[in-house]
């Protein structure tokens, strides 16, 4: 519609035009006037990630990153969570809190005890909200309530809550650790010990420091033996029986010697392949005592959530206009619906449209 032709119509309608952007501007404001006003508690905090073990390359890096600050953010709202600050605030024991955090929330469930927990966490779980955005590893702890301190009481309550949960698992991770390498280093003094008795028996069993002039000795004699034996064969000796007996007798007694001094060497050298294991073992246990976990991440609270009297909703710099304009917007709708229905003649224009007639003059009025 062309606007010479408009005009007229909202001038002529002017007063079905006013009535429904009234009553459309007067309906939009009191009913933002009576929504309760929510207020929220939004808290900051840094999840450095650089500090864990993620690997070498850049993109698998910045995708792992990623994918570690939303299971971050899957955790801090996460059922669990919001359990734990119902049970660090004590909203469970507080009827009046409950109402205000549970507000319009009908689960239909009214007992105590556990029941009534699960009950507010679920209440809590619904109204926390965690965001972090693509380009920062900066997560934001958003709660929303009717009362303002308990806004903030509860968005600061998330975030101790998880930096505490944090902090326990790497604790925990750390002693689990500690303990893998205590058992082994006890193992491996057990062994030592074992191995150390091994030698020691050994030793006395036999004249450890006897043993290698024996062995010179004993094979010496079997040397001689061989060649009174070889000697003897060609003259048919009658004492050739003899002679083979000892050889027989002094080549055993010379294997049981190398049998010895093969099971001390090999004692000896598993004692020392032990005794490196332990001092490795040991120096890594230090290293990891002093530095940080490989697989550690550091938490920061940025900001803590504040108490503050401007409501978050609803937005009234946002809704009142809105209001004004849907509310023109209508009006003139309803004027063009009435004009469409009950058309007039306002205009030249429109005596020559309706009648198809031409008009022989015009007086103003």
């Amino acid at each position: 519609m062309k606007l010479d032709i408009l005009i007229p119509v909202l001038l002529g309608r002017r007063i079905l035009v006013f009535w429904v952007f009234f009553i459309v501007a007067a309906f939009g404001t009191a009913l933002n006037f009576w929504i309760p006003r929510q207020f929220s508690g939004t808290a900051s905090l840094l999840v450095d990630t650089k500090t864990a073990n993620f690997g070498l390359l850049s993109s698998i890096g910045e995708a792992t990153d990623q994918r570690f600050l939303r299971e971050q953010v899957a955790l801090i709202s996460s059922y669990s969570m919001a359990l734990k600050v119902v049970e660090s605030l004590g909203l469970d024991k507080s009827t009046e809190a409950r109402l205000m955090v549970a507000a319009k929330e009908d689960t239909g469930e009214s007992g105590n005890g556990v029941t009534l927990k699960r009950w507010l966490a679920t209440a809590l779980q619904k109204k926390i909200q965690v965001r972090t955005s693509s380009d920062s590893n900066v997560v934001e702890v958003e709660f929303t309530s009717t009362d303002p301190r308990l806004a903030v009481t509860v968005a600061n309550t998330f975030v101790q809550a998880y930096t505490k949960t944090v902090a326990e698992n790497q604790s925990n991770s750390s002693k689990r650790q500690n303990q893998f390498v205590q058992r082994q280093l006890a193992d491996l003094r057990e062994g030592i010990s074992n191995v150390e008795k091994n030698i020691y028996d050994l030793q006395q069993r036999e004249d450890y420091l006897a043993i290698g002039d024996r062995f010179d000795t004993e094979t010496k004699r079997l040397r001689d033996l061989g060649v009174r034996l070889i000697s003897a064969q060609p003259t048919m000796d009658p004492a050739l029986t003899q002679l083979r007996i000892e050889y027989e007798a002094q080549k055993t007694k010379v294997a049981d010697i190398n049998i010895l001094l093969a099971n001390l060497k090999v004692q000896q050298s598993n004692l020392e392949a032990m005794r490196r294991s332990h001092d490795l073992a040991l120096q890594h246990f230090w290293q990891e005592s002093l530095t940080q976990h490989p697989d550690a991440f550091t938490v920061v609270i940025l900001r803590a959530a504040e108490v503050t009297d401007a409501p978050t909703l609803p937005k009234l710099w946002i809704n009142l206009p809105l209001c004004f304009l849907i509310g023109g917007i209508l009006g003139i709708a309803a004027a063009l619906l009435a004009e469409f229905f009950d058309r007039r003649i306002r205009t030249e224009t429109d005596a020559n449209d309706v009648l198809r007639l031409p008009v022989l003059a015009s007086v103003i009025l």
